[in-house]
């Protein structure tokens, strides 16, 4: 009931850039060689997209709508990062949104920081220029206090928030048995 009443919405943590995949744009864009030829953000929001269906559904034909349960779709919150923001907000208006409600899609840059090599020295760029990359997964709320995603989940009554990576093509998003 709670997918279906647009209640539980998906965050994606998609700050990535897919280097160690040979990828040099956001890891997100990243077709992943299926037959489908899809790219991962394709497939998260196929799937979040199908499960708010299959909720409203089910909703529907189990209570025949004397429950007076009023569907609504969900919200799909994308962490990106500063250097990929642009870039992701570009694919996806390239692509339509996949089918979602232009309205439904919010996009927010997680934070930087200062890189560290793994001996705990600064990286620079140039001699007097830190070298900054995102705060990580973890950095996701402060990000989203920065960003006002909470008071925007209040203001459309989300009660809840399914995380995912961008990394896992293969979770069933919105899902409450996974």
């Amino acid at each position: 009931e709670m997918v279906a009443q647009g209640k539980v919405g998906l965050l994606i943590l998609a700050g990535g850039l897919g280097t160690r995949l040979g990828f040099d744009k956001a890891k997100g864009m990243f077709n992943i060689s299926m037959p489908s030829n899809k790219t991962l953000f394709e497939y998260l929001c196929n799937r979040f997209q199908c499960n708010q269906m299959k909720s409203q559904e089910h909703i529907t034909h189990t209570n025949n709508n004397n429950n007076n349960i009023h569907c609504r779709n969900s919200t799909l919150f994308i962490m990106t990062s500063q250097h990929n923001h642009k870039s992701i907000v570009e694919f996806f208006d390239t692509h339509n949104y996949f089918g979602l409600s232009k309205d439904n899609v919010i996009f927010f840059p997680q934070n930087e920081i200062c890189a560290l090599t793994l001996n705990g020295k600064i990286i620079t760029t140039t001699p007097t220029e830190l070298y900054m990359a995102p705060d990580g997964n973890g950095g996701c709320f402060t990000a989203m206090k920065q960003h006002n995603i909470i008071q925007i989940c209040e203001e459309r009554n989300i009660s809840f928030l399914n995380v995912v990576s961008i990394d896992n093509p293969l979770y069933n998003v919105l899902d409450p048995f996974s």
